[in-house]
């Protein structure tokens, strides 16, 4: 279903669209609801520079300010957005809004001035443990209690990040879910594959808090049962000086560092076996699995941990689950039983088939869509 004519959507989202690495899934979801006939527009926070200009340049964006000392980005952006949105709304007369949980309490009250429905939009709770992760979490704490009731629809990911949320807040009203797709025309399946060295491909944020140092483990013990592989590893965090350490005394790395996005897919097209080494953490386990769906678009295998957001895979002969409590020795094993099964092209070729019928942006955001219509047709 099309809007029947153009219809203005402001989207705030507090991703440098220019730096982060995760700016893809914002932007892909807007360019599925664009092909449906919805003009987008972005409020973003301002950045000085960056490497994904061409990436985004489709859209227009509106910046605005947040502070970079940590800990207080998210509360400067809200206390910017009270300042600023009124005049972007003006110049940009959108007929809805849809609004980050970090944003929300900049937005609500300014939405209701000019009488614009606006949607709650939950990508993610706090991902990290230490003091910037406590006041991450005040303050998504403070936003579901408070906005999440005066906006007039909300969205959340997955299944399980509706449960975690009903579980913690009480919250009884509907939540509509929009989950994370994959471009499949950009990811593709290369069935061409050399089938030595098998390669294990790991890509995006390096950091303890991932479970990605639990790789290093699983790469000293695959070297040990003397299986032909390697690790390739892109990214930016960290932990990533630890896998440069490693690699000084094996040869089974290659480490890349931060890429653009428009560089992943030929990176992952030659590998075979994506990883997925999430810890027990609530990010992870009420997370869309967006790397899940890139590996399965690139035509790979996956190993990844029992988290709630694998869990549904469980039982696909692509997708093989390993213990998030006892994370590389079960990597291994499942790993090892891949290289002897020497079945990962056909499996490989499952786990694309699936994408296709499954992940594609345009079938993961029609009840968006159909929320979008329904609100701005109850103004």
């Amino acid at each position: 279903m099309l809007v029947q004519s153009i219809v203005r959507l402001l989207y705030i989202a507090p991703i440098d669209f220019l730096n982060d690495m995760f700016s893809s899934a914002w932007i892909s979801r807007a360019r599925s609801l664009s092909e449906r006939g919805w003009e987008v527009a972005f409020v973003t926070p301002k950045s000085e520079k960056g490497e994904n200009i061409s990436d985004i340049c489709e859209f227009r964006i509106f910046e605005v300010n947040r502070s970079s000392i940590p800990g207080l980005g998210g509360f400067s952006w809200e206390r910017s957005l009270r300042l600023r949105l009124g005049p972007i709304i003006e110049e940009f007369r959108p007929e809805i809004i849809i609004s980050d949980w970090n944003g929300s309490g900049g937005v609500s009250k300014v939405a209701k001035n000019y009488a614009i429905p606006w949607v709650f939009d939950d990508h993610s709770p706090p991902a990290n443990n230490d003091l910037i992760g406590k006041l991450q979490w005040i303050h998504y704490d403070r936003n579901w209690r408070k906005f999440s009731l005066e906006a007039d629809g909300v969205v959340v990911l997955t299944d399980s990040l509706e449960r975690f949320i009903r579980d913690r807040h009480g919250h009884s009203f509907e939540m509509v879910k929009c989950q994370s797709g994959v471009d499949l025309e950009l990811f593709s399946h290369c069935p061409e594959k050399t089938s030595s060295p098998v390669k294990l491909i790991y890509h995006g944020s390096i950091n303890r808090e991932r479970g990605v140092l639990e790789l290093i483990d699983v790469v000293e013990k695959l070297s040990e049962e003397g299986l032909d592989f390697k690790l390739r590893i892109f990214g930016e965090g960290p932990a990533i000086t630890e896998f440069k350490e490693a690699a000084k005394s094996s040869e089974k790395y290659e480490i890349l560092g931060k890429v653009r996005f428009n560089e992943v897919p030929d990176l992952l097209s030659d590998c075979h076996i994506g990883l997925l080494p999430w810890p027990p953490s609530p990010a992870f386990s009420t997370s869309s699995p967006i790397k899940l769906f890139e590996y399965a678009a690139s035509g790979l295998t996956i190993v990844g941990t029992n988290v709630e957001s694998n869990v549904p895979f469980d039982g696909k002969e692509w997708f093989r689950i390993a213990d998030k409590m006892n994370i590389s020795e079960s990597m291994v094993k499942e790993i090892k039983k891949l290289i002897i099964e020497d079945r990962l092209i056909p499996l490989g070729a499952l786990s694309r088939s699936e994408a296709e019928e499954r992940f594609s942006w345009k079938n993961v955001t029609e009840d968006l869509h159909s929320l979008l219509i329904m609100l701005i047709g109850n103004k």
